[in-house]
This record gives structure tokens, sequence and C-alpha cells, in this order.
């Protein structure tokens, strides 16, 4: 059914979590919860890539996170791994900002173990798409509260969907934070949904990823990947 999809490229959530699982068993014991040399093997057979999408939040998540890195590199699925995605919107905690002190010690290990493996950092999209770039930095440096636009019940507020929020600021305060390890950084990472067409799988929204980078150069001239896309929400 794969090759005859034509797949090509997936994306696999939560990693940490499914290598941390390995080592434990079902109920009745006779399996192991995760089995990802199982997974890996199969991609590997049909030619597959994965973007992997790592969490790191402290610091033993930087041991566990090149943990991974190794095994996927003494198993020699290199060429099964499209990217690392630096966390699953991340930019939805306040807290985005602080893991500046943790990834550059998963990219600079990852570097030393696999030289040309790439990362990709997660960007809250902006929303509001003000042609205006000096002055979405200036909201954002700002004290002011943005509010939110994400319900965990609902999904994206539709009241709100297309104005500044506290995830483009603290996507913002992650991009400033990481500074001096943006030029080890290949990529930037966007969840594109619906294509209708003020949403962000269409021009418009295509428009309103390049319009943050205008307003942060230092991100200029990296490539992008959508790694979650849907041309039509549920949500909607």
């Amino acid at each position: 059914i794969y090759r005859q999809a034509g797949l090509r490229v997936m994306r696999l959530q939560g990693m940490n979590a499914w290598w941390n699982n390995r080592t434990k068993r079902t109920k009745d014991g006779k399996y192991p919860l995760t089995n990802p040399k199982a997974a890996f093997d199969f991609w590997k057979a049909n030619h597959v890539q994965v973007f992997v999408c790592l969490e790191c939040w402290n610091q033993a998540a930087v041991t566990n996170c090149l943990e991974i890195i190794r095994w996927i590199v003494d198993s020699g699925y290199r060429d099964q791994v499209a990217g690392i995605e630096m966390g699953n919107e991340t930019y939805g905690s306040k807290n985005y900002p602080k893991l500046a002190a943790f990834w550059p010690q998963v990219i600079d290990g990852a570097r030393r173990i696999w030289p040309k493996v790439k990362f990709g950092l997660v960007l809250g999209e902006y929303m509001e798409n003000e042609p205006e770039i000096e002055h979405i930095a200036a909201r954002m440096a700002s004290s002011e509260d943005l509010g939110s636009s994400w319900d965990p019940v609902l999904g994206y507020a539709s009241d709100r969907y297309f104005t500044a929020d506290e995830a483009n600021r603290n996507t913002a305060n992650f991009v400033i934070a990481m500074s001096n390890h943006l030029h080890k950084i290949d990529h930037v990472i966007y969840h594109g949904y619906c294509a209708e067409t003020p949403y962000s799988c269409s021009y418009y929204g295509f428009k309103r990823f390049r319009n943050f980078i205008k307003a942060y150069p230092q991100l200029k001239g990296k490539n992008y990947w959508l790694t979650e896309v849907r041309l039509r929400s549920d949500e909607d």
C-alpha cells in the first residue's frame, strides 16, 4: 500500500516516548510496547523517510535525544531520516525560549555523531500578516498581553485565529535565544492546515510564513519544511 500510494515521507511525532517504551512490555508480557527497529526496517525496505520529532525540555532529554540519534546512526538508518524536528508545536509554551539552554547541546552533540544531520526549528506562524514588518517585531517585543488563539478543545478559536498572539511571541523569543546557533539550523518548520483562502495551506499562508522571516531576518535563507499538512480541517 505504501508503494502504490507513492508515500515517501512521514513524520514521527513523540520519538522520545516511543524510544523509551521499547524496554517496557505489554500487560501480558509478550511484546514490547514499541519496536523502533521493526518500524525503521519497514521504512528502509519501502524507501520511506521520516521527520524525527524530538522533545528537549530538560538536561535529561539532551542525553535521551543524543542516544536516539546515536542509535539511528549505528543501526544504519541515516537514509531513513529526512531531518530532526525540534519539538512538536513547542511555541505553545511560554517556556519555549528557555529550551535554548538545551537544544544547542543536542545540535552540537548530534553533529559530532552525524555531521550532515539536518535540524528544523519550529515556528508559530505569524497569523495576522501585518504588511508593515517593523511593527511585527515591535509587537512581539512589547509587554502587551497578546492572548492565545488556541483553544485546547475547539482548536483555533475563530475570533482570534488571525491575530498575533503569545505563540508568535514565544517563537520570536526562542529565535532570539538561539541566536548563537541559528547558523547550525538548516530549516524552519511550519504546520499548514486548510486550503481555503485565509488559512495556512494556501498562498496567503505562505505569505504569513515569509513575513515572519522578514521580521526576523536572522532566519533568512533557510529552507521550509511543512511537516504537518492538511488541505481541509477537521476543526471547521
